[in-house]
């Protein structure tokens, strides 16, 4: 008879939707253990895992017959009916691999990294197998609905937290599936082929560099996907910033798939020690590196593999180093083109002062001599006087122009006294040093300007630290005057200490006065 005869639909209906969501979990969860199990122990969990699949897919047609309201336990397929009862003692063997497995492999039920043992799961699903027997039915009769209900609580919570378990463990350890998801999940191109050259794997990195290339996805031949590369390599595809890093006999290549992403296509061969030589390579990331490294402690290469590595940003920081280099190469020769221009602006400098000084040392004694020899009479007494004027100019030419302010002064008061010309100085020189040495200058260059051009046997001269001026008693010009090298120096220098030059001419006496603004 059948012993769920009696129980009401609704819950019958119940215990079927859990034995057929249990076999449900029951292959999601074999699948998950299968996958993440040691290849030794493989084939014994798939027997085991497979035995408690078949033992709830007995159990939810036993239920789905009974929900039927059949008596017979007959199990009504399309064009033929199988008597079910036969079928239960499929059980037995169920039975038998529970107890070989506990037997067999008392730690396989254990999975690492769990947080409790699972080696009671197989004798509690040992005991339920035998309570599923048809003689352990007929022996119970109308009580056996309580091993019914037993094993729907248990394979309930069995397979629910096995998923979970599953999930997590899988989730923190290193399986085939989680392996081959990041292959695929990879930033890098990857594209393996077996020692003949026949594509076995190209993940979604590769398939996107080839896409964006406008070459075919999927290769049968992997020679022939690294030849239509080298064409691509020839054409619009090359990166100039590289190429004279590329070499026709070396198996790498740089390709500019997109405006915005450069790769390298490296192309190793099976016996190929280590990863490709190129001399970018120090400039990509640690990844490679210690890929690279890995693979020379591996050894030969068992498969013929494509890589497409992410170089755009060590192109990118490479192709700004040489727009830099550009840069820098410009401002250099900009550079040495200003410093040829303030060296002729330094050797005209130098020539403007040379020229200065001498106008000013041999226009002073020339002057001076001038207006000594001005009386046709000249005496032995007064050519002694003027020989040390005219011996020491070259002296005077030779030596350093850091004379003391008031030493100069005091010089030039001297010489023009050597000559019958009195200068009388009022006032002090500034105490700033190149205010005083400008006010000096001005003074030689007055007093010889008053010499030369006036024929002055008398000069005063006006000194405060604001100003200098300097007057003569010689009659004033009666033709405009003509700045020359003196007065043109004389309004140099007073322009570098921020002072103005004025000649008074229309009244005497003729003044010359140099002002600090």
């Amino acid at each position: 008879m059948n012993p769920l005869i009696g129980v009401s639909t609704t819950t019958t209906f119940a215990v079927l939707v859990t034995f057929v969501l249990c076999a449900g979990g029951q292959v999601v969860h074999a699948y998950l253990r299968s996958t993440s199990s040691d290849p030794d122990t493989k084939t014994l969990i798939v027997i085991y895992e497979s035995a408690i699949l078949v033992h709830l897919i007995l159990m939810s047609l036993l239920v789905f017959e009974a929900l039927q309201g059949s008596p017979t336990l007959v199990l009504h397929l399309p064009g033929f009916a199988i008597p079910f009862r036969p079928l239960l003692w499929i059980n037995v063997g169920v039975v038998a691999v529970t107890v070989y497995t506990t037997l067999a492999s008392p730690g396989e039920n254990d999975v690492p990294d769990q947080p409790m043992s699972l080696r009671w799961m197989a004798p509690i699903e040992s005991a339920l197998a035998c309570a599923c027997l048809p003689t352990s039915m007929l022996i119970l009769g109308e009580h056996w609905v309580v091993v019914l209900y037993i094993s729907a609580i248990y394979y309930g919570f069995r397979v629910t937290f096995l998923l979970m378990l599953g999930v997590r463990i899988r989730s923190q350890t290193v399986t085939q599936l989680s392996v081959i998801e990041a292959l695929k999940s990879m930033p890098e191109g990857l594209l393996y082929a077996d020692d003949e050259g026949r594509t076995l794997l190209a993940n979604d990195s590769m398939r996107h560099c080839l896409s964006a290339l406008g070459l075919p996805t999927d290769f049968a031949r992997v020679d022939e996907l690294w030849r239509l590369l080298k064409e691509k390599e020839s054409g619009g595809n090359a990166v100039e910033t590289v190429r004279e890093l590329q070499r026709g006999d070396e198996p790498w290549m740089f390709l500019q798939i997109a405006p915005d992403e450069i790769r390298l296509f490296s192309f190793e061969r099976p016996g190929q020690e280590g990863g490709p030589r190129y001399p970018v390579a120090r400039t990509l990331d640690d990844d490679l590196t210690y890929l690279y490294a890995r693979k020379r402690q591996i050894g030969p290469m068992p498969n013929m593999r494509i890589f497409a590595y992410d170089v755009t940003q060590e192109i990118k920081t490479l192709q700004a180093i040489e727009r830099t280099n550009a840069e820098l190469a410009a401002q250099q020769d900009e550079l040495r083109a200003s410093m040829e221009t303030v060296r002729e602006a330094a050797e005209n400098e130098a020539m403007l002062r040379m020229r200065g000084r001498v106008h000013d040392i041999i226009g002073q004694r020339l002057s001076m001599v001038h207006r000594a020899l001005e009386d046709d009479a000249v005496s032995d007494e007064q050519i002694e006087r003027l020989k040390p004027l005219l011996n020491g100019i070259l002296d005077d030419l030779a030596a350093e122009t850091t004379t003391d302010p008031s030493e100069e002064l005091t010089a030039t008061v001297a010489a023009f006294a050597l000559t019958g010309v009195t200068v009388t100085v009022e006032g002090s020189l500034p105490d700033d040093p190149a205010r005083a040495k400008v006010f000096a200058d001005c003074v030689r260059e007055s007093c010889t300007n008053a010499v030369k051009h006036a024929r002055s046997t008398q000069v005063h001269v006006s000194l405060s630290p604001e100003s200098v001026s300097v007057s003569n008693d010689g009659p004033l010009p009666t033709l405009p005057i003509h700045e020359s090298t003196g007065l043109t120096n004389m309004r140099r220098a007073a322009a570098s200490i921020g002072a103005t030059l004025t000649i008074d001419a229309l009244e005497p006496p003729f003044t010359i006065r140099l002002t600090i603004l």
